[in-house]
């Protein structure tokens, strides 16, 4: 089998013809901007010249090396990419991509790399034939992975099909519910994280669960794994809030939302909100704001970071229809996130099945 550097079997064309003129997205249009990052789609836009449809290419980020393969015409945000094309006549791309999938590369500082770096890592390369069954193989578990996802996707979309059904638009409220302030509903408080510096080692380390706005904006609207905690003197100078709590964020990540499932203490960057049971509750308050935040986000006065203050957040009108209807969304949710449940597992023994092949086809 031969061994070749990447750069041997990949070209790459620089994206600057292909880089959008102006942000300004909707997804209305129809030519996705994308971005090699973990994002990807950025946002779909109207300019429909120098649009890239030589696909499929891989396009690599120079800088952090991470990596799509796309098979769609698309612009690109900025130049800070590679457009990676196979030497058709000795490389299958869809091979190369999985290879790549494979490599370890440590791309902490910040430059490019394509070209000094890694273009030269050195991969077996077998014939053209056994690339292409390889390639067949992953597609076929690939396949599965993305029926999980979409059938998750359709789950969510559900959800929130059945709030607008049940309550209507949040935002002009056509079914004419009763209006109060968020903060009538229920408490709000910030969290508690008065030591400065908030990371001193101190602090963290024993068996306190911290949240972060990173872990509520990640959630996908339940907070059900943390990644840092508080010691005994963490704890002290913050609270610990109890399960079902849910949480807000106010600084960097915009009103995100998710509901505690296990108690935690979380920084002055999150807000708790704890709802008045007789007149709301904590998903109904949810969903409500999973409408709203963009608004909310695009209002946010900016500075080192964006950040809203407890004051805004209590002033917000918010319909309240009768807890009964609440309570009955509640339980059609819960059957709902039953079904999503059993999705996520088979996704997730679908990427086990995936990885395992992956180890398999190129080891």
């Amino acid at each position: 089998m031969k061994i070749v550097e990447l750069g041997d079997v990949l070209k790459y064309e620089q994206p600057t013809r292909y880089i959008v003129r102006s942000e300004d997205y909707d997804d209305s249009y129809e030519i996705p901007v994308l971005t090699a990052g973990k994002s990807f789609l950025l946002g779909k836009t109207n300019e429909k010249d120098n649009v890239y449809d030589n696909h499929p290419v891989i396009i690599f980020d120079d800088f952090t090396t991470a990596f799509h393969y796309v098979d769609f015409p698309f612009k690109v945000k900025s130049s800070a990419m590679k457009l990676l094309k196979e030497d058709s006549d000795r490389a299958d791309l869809k091979y190369l991509y999985h290879k790549m999938k494979t490599i370890s590369f440590d791309a902490k500082q910040h430059k490019r790399y394509w070209i000094s770096k890694y273009s030269k890592i050195k991969i077996p390369l077998p014939d053209l034939a056994t690339q292409q069954a390889i390639v067949r193989k992953l597609d076929t578990a690939q396949k599965l992975c993305d029926l999980s996802q979409t059938l998750i996707e359709k789950y969510e979309k559900l959800s929130q099909s059945l709030f607008l059904e049940m309550f209507g638009d949040p935002v002009t409220n056509p079914k004419g519910w009763e209006v109060k302030k968020l903060e009538e509903l229920g408490t709000l408080e910030r969290g508690r994280s008065t030591h400065r510096p908030r990371n001193a080692p101190e602090l963290l380390g024993g068996k306190y669960p911290l949240i972060q706005t990173g872990d509520v904006a990640n959630s996908n609207g339940y907070i059900r794994k943390y990644n840092s905690t508080y010691s005994e003197l963490g704890l002290l100078q913050s609270r610990i809030w109890k399960t079902g709590t849910l949480c807000i964020t106010i600084a960097a990540n915009i009103a995100k939302t998710g509901i505690l499932m296990f108690d935690a203490c979380f920084p002055d960057s999150i807000v708790g909100f704890t709802p008045n049971n007789e007149m709301t509750t904590n998903l109904y308050v949810q969903y409500w704001m999973s409408f709203l935040q963009k608004i909310i986000e695009e209002s946010a006065p900016e500075s080192a970071q964006k950040n809203i203050n407890l004051a805004i957040l209590r002033d917000l009108d918010i319909p309240v229809p009768p807890i009964e209807l609440q309570n009955q969304f509640a339980e059609n949710i819960a059957e709902i996130e039953k079904q999503k449940a059993l999705a996520e597992q088979e996704l997730a023994k679908s990427e086990r099945l995936f990885a395992a092949l992956l180890q398999e086809s190129f080891s």
